[in-house]
């Protein structure tokens, strides 16, 4: 064999030796430090990290290992930097503040909505001191929106008026009605109180919220208004007895939380009447909300100034997060007599026969048959609204005040343009607190 024969052999061995080796596995000394896969993607070592590590050879660890975005959101490296997304509610950094119209009042680091997108049907209003944007809807309405009338109350027109005589739900299905007297009045079954048996009774419950009061302990909050002390029919009167004109008088109110989580006193709002001599202290005011710990008391004072005879009642509503008695009104007053009694001369407006095409006309009168104090006629319509038969005549401006006037004297005139029996009725709205919407029967009938 010659010397180039060998030659040549030797290179094709060398040959078959390098195409042996080019198929090596790529990944066989690769060990991604420990903290990964190594994987062959077209024909190139890749580590695939463990969890918690990053890096061409996971040697690196994870931006996000560490960050929790406070529970309110997940943490993203794929920028190569950790950035927390939030959840909805949340915003920062690391998600632990409110996002906008949301709110942590409560400070328990959960964010819900505020009151901004809240309007109670505009017929309350909204509070979200307590953590949670509650409706505190106004006298007659219910609901978490205060979209329903509430008990005692029903829907005419559109509007809760106060029941004038025993409907379904007057005391609430829990209580027998009796209206013989001319004013609905429910005596509640065991178990349920308040004006329209609405709340449970101390020493019940209704925890599943289903509307049933049980023997047991509320597992709520749960206002008790210990002074002034409840009338039978569950109202409160704040009585500040005789008083001399320019003298600050001083009365307490008192409650305590009979139930098991804490009790807020959210606000206090004077509310209907002449409340313009009545006023609390800016260091009460200051401190709502006013927690009140289970079995725990508080108390606040009102305080009264005598002006003139307008300023001298009204009603003081305790806002709580009492889910029962969300709203709890104090009458408040100088003294136990009513201090503004709407009453009217005759009860009732009987023309008897009038010819059609013609007209009569008979004088109501209207006056204050309570305390010295005044009364205010906000305004005065039929209930029809817009009644063909009969007419108002002689109205003043409303608001119309009794104080220092003897009687309000307005004409009803019946004036048929058919044959038959017509009826309407004339309302008369004032702030007579126990009698707001006064109502008088005009009846007669057209002949020919």
């Amino acid at each position: 064999m010659t010397r180039i024969h060998i030659l040549m052999l030797v290179a094709s061995l060398l040959f078959c030796a390098c195409s042996a080796g080019s198929g090596t596995d790529p990944c066989e000394r690769i060990t991604c430090s420990g903290h990964g896969t190594c994987s062959v993607e077209n024909d190139q070592a890749i580590c695939i990290c463990d969890e918690g590590y990053a890096g061409d050879l996971c040697d690196d660890t994870d931006p996000c290992e560490r960050i929790t975005c406070s529970g309110h959101g997940t943490c993203d490296s794929s920028s190569g930097a950790a950035v927390c997304i939030c959840v909805t509610g949340y915003t920062g950094d690391a998600c632990d503040a409110c996002d906008t119209d949301y709110q942590d009042n409560d400070g328990d680091g959960t964010c819900l909505p505020d009151c901004s997108a809240q309007d109670c049907s505009g017929q309350g209003a909204c509070y979200d001191s307590s953590g949670a944007s509650v409706c505190i809807c106004d006298y007659g309405y219910d609901g978490d929106q205060c979209a329903d009338c509430a008990s005692g109350y029903s829907d005419e027109g559109g509007v809760c008026v106060l029941d004038h005589q025993c409907l379904e739900n007057t005391c609430s299905g829990h209580g027998t009605c009796d209206d013989t007297t001319g004013v609905p009045i429910c005596t509640c079954d065991e178990g349920y109180t308040a004006t329209h048996c609405e709340a449970c009774d101390t020493g019940y419950q209704d925890n599943d919220r289903d509307g049933t009061c049980l023997p047991g302990e509320p597992e709520d909050p749960d206002i008790e208004i210990v002074r002034p002390p409840a009338f039978g029919d569950g109202s409160y009167i704040l009585d500040f007895g005789a008083v001399v004109t320019g003298v600050e008088v001083a009365r307490s109110v008192d409650l305590r939380n009979v139930g098991t989580q804490e009790l807020q006193i959210l606000d206090l709002v004077f509310e209907t009447g002449m409340v313009g001599d009545f006023y609390l202290d800016q260091a009460t005011m200051d401190s709502l909300p006013i927690p009140v710990a289970p079995g725990g008391e508080t108390a606040f004072d009102v305080y009264f100034v005598k002006s003139e005879c307008l300023d001298e009642f009204g009603v003081l509503a305790i806002i709580s997060n009492d889910p029962d008695e969300a709203r709890v009104p104090i009458q408040i007053m100088p003294d136990s007599k009513c201090p503004a009694c709407i009453d009217v001369i005759p009860s009732a407006l009987n023309f008897g026969d009038v010819l059609t095409g013609d007209q009569a006309r008979l004088d109501l009168n209207i006056y204050n048959a309570g305390s010295d104090t005044g009364l205010t006629i906000e305004g005065i319509q039929f209930a029809s609204l817009s009644s063909e038969q009969f007419e108002l005549v002689d109205l003043p401006e409303f608001p119309y005040s009794l104080c220092g006037n003897p009687a309000l004297v307005i004409g009803v005139v019946f004036h048929p343009t058919e044959v038959g029996e017509h009826a309407d009725r004339v309302m008369i709205l004032s702030d007579d607190m126990f009698n707001p919407q006064l109502e008088v029967d005009a009846i007669g009938r057209g002949v020919s």
